[in-house]
């Protein structure tokens, strides 16, 4: 008898992902639903919907388009992102976004799209020499093209995330732990350079304040200490829902975007941000394990570049909140508000159900 064809889409990951995007509707409803926001909340939430939706149907689209494809545009697409941030660099000055009629795109939201693509591509046409001198510094200079240029928009919290990123894909490559260890060495000697004659002096006083918060809590500190104060608030049960205090009273700066998780702690607990972090966890995991069982060595590529971003995110986001990790700026993986991120998220995540699919269709 013939076998039955195989099901290929991931219920796991499709779960997750409709989970922590009802999170953010409801979060991003109760975040702009206080005094600065009271005229435009309706906007943001009705907006987040609309991004989600949009974003499903981006995920389902690329899903459906073997990786493979992807893989050979990849050169296209990194030198497309490339002209798109010097563009952006020489007609926006310091800003982040074009913006386009009512909306704006972000072009580093575009990079963490292409990247994982470029890098990948990059490895697979350059099989041993990417493992050499010669294949490294070439791979170190094309993940520093456009992380230069986010960084002097300035956005260095996405220029932080390729860091992970660039390891994981080199590691998983071929590329000895010695070399990676030697590139680790390289990085610590330059940061000291970059902090004296590169960094803004904004991003300075973060530094500063990650350390020592109360030594300006009116300034540098005070979007942490506010973060702090509302995430220890919620204790095990939290507020309730538009409840919060440090939120609703717009205490917590950024509360929809980069602090969303304070809003989450302050009116939901300890309880239900267990709950999201678990089911980040199991898209991760279940992700790790498509990488695992790839059928190729692109698929595993792809598949490990995807986690690594959304871990890498998901670590920097929940670090600055709690004030474990200096604040810089990066969004919440599905979560913040935020159509860029929301769309080019959704479209890493359709290539990581793509690779699913592949190794479905292979054991069928």
């Amino acid at each position: 008898m013939p076998r039955a064809p195989a099901k290929t889409f991931n219920i796991v990951i499709l779960s997750c992902v409709v989970i922590i995007l009802a999170f953010s509707v409801l979060m991003i409803y109760s975040a702009t639903n206080s005094v600065e926001y009271r005229s435009l909340y309706k906007t943001f939430y009705l907006r987040q919907i609309l991004w989600a939706a949009i974003g499903l149907g981006v995920m389902f689209v690329v899903s459906y388009i073997n990786y493979g494809t992807w893989i050979e545009i990849a050169d296209k697409l990194y030198w497309f992102t490339v002209v798109l941030l010097i563009l952006l660099l020489f007609f926006r000055g310091s800003m982040r976004w074009f913006h386009i009629g009512p909306f704006t795109f972000q072009p580093s939201e575009l990079a963490k799209f292409t990247m994982p693509l470029a890098l990948s591509r990059f490895i697979l046409d350059n099989k041993g020499k990417a493992e050499v001198l010669e294949g490294l510094i070439k791979i170190g200079i094309m993940t520093a093209i456009p992380l230069v240029l986010i960084i002097i928009q300035p956005d260095l919290g996405t220029g932080l995330v390729f860091i992970p990123l660039f390891f994981c894909l080199l590691y998983i490559g071929g590329v000895s732990i010695r070399y990676l260890g030697y590139l680790i060495t390289l990085m610590a000697i330059f940061a000291p350079v970059y902090y004296f004659t590169l960094m803004k002096s904004y991003q300075k006083n973060r530094l500063l304040s990650f350390l020592n918060p109360e030594s300006d809590p009116l300034g540098s500190g005070y979007s942490v200490i506010q973060s702090k104060i509302a995430v220890g608030s919620g204790s095990i049960f939290g507020k309730g829902f538009m409840k919060g205090t440090q939120s609703q009273l717009n205490f917590v700066p950024e509360h929809h975007t980069d602090f969303i998780f304070a809003v989450v702690g302050e009116e939901m607990g300890f309880l239900l941000v267990f709950i999201l972090l678990l089911t980040y966890l199991m898209m991760i995991l279940e992700g790790l394990k498509i990488a695992m069982h790839a059928k190729d060595k692109a698929g595993m590529l792809l598949a490990s570049g995807v986690v690594s971003l959304l871990t890498a995110q998901l670590f920097m986001n929940i670090g600055m909140t709690i004030g474990i990790l200096p604040v810089v700026g990066v969004p919440l993986p599905l979560l913040s508000y935020g159509g860029s991120s929301l769309l080019f998220t959704m479209a890493l995540i359709g290539i990581l159900l793509n690779v699913h699919s592949s190794i479905k269709r292979s054991s069928s």
